[in-house]
């Protein structure tokens, strides 16, 4: 099990190495077993608007990073 403290502030880059930003916050859909459907993503400065909302399924991989698909919407 992952802690939210354990992924708040970890940056987040495609999988071709590409600099996101970094995990502000997570979206979760309130069920009688909740479960993440968003990480809320804080972008780089070259990047408009002030957050994304990338949807769970395009997570590939918790480590030191976050590594999403390339193709996130």
């Amino acid at each position: 099990m992952i802690n939210f403290s354990e992924i708040k502030n970890k940056k987040v880059y495609t999988e071709d190495n590409v600099y996101v930003g970094v995990v502000d916050d997570l979206i979760f859909i309130f069920t009688e077993t909740p479960y993440i459907s968003k990480l809320v993503i804080k972008p780089t400065v070259h990047t408009e608007g002030t957050q994304l909302l990338i949807p769970i399924a395009y997570l590939q991989k918790i480590n030191t990073v976050l590594i999403i698909s390339k193709n996130y919407q």
